[in-house]
């Protein structure tokens, strides 16, 4: 049994569907330019311009389970609120409500480690700024002793 994605809208402050993150993100990907890369490092940077598509749209994905997620939290505790207390309805609200919760934090933990990844990234990207002419002079001077 195949599952299909449902072309679901959220009347809140976004909307998401499967087919826009799909259509997003192979527009981004056929307009990806490889000619900056030096020939020896094409494979590389094709990499990472395709892993940084990849990066950017699960964060897209998952700010929108997380605003899913609260919404559903805050939908179901005022259901809850308003449902008998021993009744099997409030208890599924209840549930809805605590699995909710966990889905948004979840989504803000994978946001946070989304971050934490792009400033280690950065750092690298500075630390290679700072080692790149270090390692060419090195270089320099054993080619000048051949």
């Amino acid at each position: 049994m195949a599952i299909t994605p449902v072309n679901t809208t959220y009347t809140r402050d976004f909307t998401f569907t499967p087919e826009l993150v799909t259509s997003n993100y192979k527009q981004k990907y056929q307009s990806l330019n490889y000619s900056a890369c030096p020939e020896q490092a094409h494979g590389c940077c094709i990499i990472n311009s395709e892993a940084e598509l990849v990066v950017e749209e699960v964060e897209k994905v998952a700010n929108a389970i997380e605003k899913v997620a609260m919404i559903a939290e805050k939908v179901s505790e005022e259901v809850a609120e308003k449902l008998p207390e021993d009744g099997k309805l409030k208890k599924a609200a209840l549930v809805v409500e605590r699995l909710s919760k966990q889905a948004a934090h979840d989504a803000e933990l994978t946001i946070e480690f989304i971050h934490k990844v792009d400033e280690f990234k950065n750092d690298l990207d500075d630390l290679e700024s700072f080692i790149a002419p270090i390692v060419d002079k090195i270089v320099k001077k054993e080619s000048e002793r051949k």
